[in-house]
């Protein structure tokens, strides 16, 4: 018993007087010990210069065995208690890079999105980014899928191949991503890159539509509502269309505007399509801005209020709404909702009738006459 006692006290003081006997002395061995403040310690020593007291990006120079370091030292730290330093963007960088090339395809999608926006200081490339992005796309990674699709079918960074192109967004449309979804059923819809199969492509916007992509939401509601590889459901298509409209989608807005008004597919309600009609309006919609300035003439809804009705028939006359133009020629030629205006008339309606509208062209015909023999009213 004493004996081992003793023994067990020399091996004490021996470990105690020789830390660094068995002290990890490479990155990588402290890497797999687990003792990451050291493996830092050795890195910094080893991927900085000599001369460099600070560890600031302008001095950071990658190691050749990044992959075995950055990669690997700092997540597996973050686990720990007490985690290494903050990395530097170089840093972080060349880490998404390393485990980019060891098969992690977020890191190389990362990676991607550095050189496309050129963050932390990394410079923007696009042909740099395009490198990552198909290394990422290759491992699976959905979103860089999307982005080479893009870049083939752009043919800004490579030359445009629709095929090709056509091939990564069914690739990622099949991943679940509701973009390449969406897109691919445009492409069906075309036949740009694949065989234009429109049951294709209602099939495709369907998937997108359920996964919640707005465009595709309206584009179904529409094939709903015409009967266009989809059995013709008025209730399928209003459904649909809301669905797009509650995601601010303005054409569905619009379009669901009507589907109140009239009715179809869900119970008439004027004061609902009034706030459609508004909201797509308001952002520049010309056909909700004629239909907002026909309910307020009519008082569809609310009070009749003719000066609402030339603002929003102005609005979508200067948007180049040819009904709307011809309609405010008449307001300012009679007098509804406006003083009476010769000029303002004779402008709006030349603006119609140069858009080849009869009733335009008829009633310049009038008012020109008129000017003639009498001269302008105002």
């Amino acid at each position: 018993m004493k004996n081992t006692c003793t023994t067990a006290l020399i091996i004490t003081i021996l470990f105690a007087t020789m830390p660094n006997a068995l002290a990890c002395n490479t990155v990588a061995d402290c890497n797999v010990q687990g003792d990451f403040h050291r493996a830092d310690k050795l890195y910094l020593e080893r991927s900085y210069a000599p001369t460099q007291n600070s560890s600031s990006d302008s001095s950071y120079t990658p190691l050749p065995d990044i992959g075995a370091t950055l990669s690997n030292i700092w997540q597996r730290s973050q686990s720990n208690a007490e985690p290494v330093r903050e990395l530097t963007n170089n840093e972080k960088i060349a880490r998404n890079e390393a485990a980019g090339d060891d098969g992690d395809a977020k890191s190389a999608a990362i990676a991607g999105d550095v050189y496309r926006i050129g963050w932390g200081g990394a410079p923007k490339d696009e042909r740099l980014a395009l490198k990552w992005y198909e290394k990422a796309a290759a491992l699976g990674n959905v979103e860089s899928q999307v982005e080479v699709g893009w870049a083939y079918w752009k043919g800004k960074t490579l030359e445009k191949n629709a095929t090709t192109a056509a091939k990564w967004f069914e690739m990622a449309a099949k991943n679940g991503n509701t973009e390449a979804q969406s897109f691919l059923g445009a492409l069906y819809g075309t036949g740009e890159g694949v065989t234009k199969d429109a049951a294709q492509s209602a099939q495709w916007h369907l998937k997108a539509a359920a996964g919640g992509n707005g465009n595709s939401q309206y584009i179904v509601g529409l094939l709903y509502k015409d009967g266009d590889y989809l059995a013709k459901d008025p209730v399928q298509a209003a459904k649909w269309i809301r669905a797009a409209a509650e995601q601010g989608h303005t054409n569905a807005q619009y379009a669901l505007g009507n589907s109140y008004h009239d009715g179809n597919g869900i119970a008439q309600d004027y004061a609902l399509a009034f706030k459609w009609f508004s909201a797509a309006a308001e952002k520049g919609h010309v056909d909700a801005q004629f239909n907002l300035a026909v309910m307020y003439l009519k008082g569809e809804g609310m009070d009749k209020d003719a000066k609402k009705a030339v603002t929003w028939f102005t609005k979508a006359a200067e948007g180049g709404e040819v009904s709307a133009q011809f309609s405010i020629c008449g307001f300012y030629y009679y007098g509804i909702g406006v003083s009476i205006d010769d000029r303002m008339a004779e402008f709006w309606c030349k603006r119609a009738a140069d858009q080849k509208h009869e009733k335009a062209t008829t009633l310049l015909t009038r008012i020109r006459a008129e000017v003639k023999e009498f001269g302008y009213r105002e």
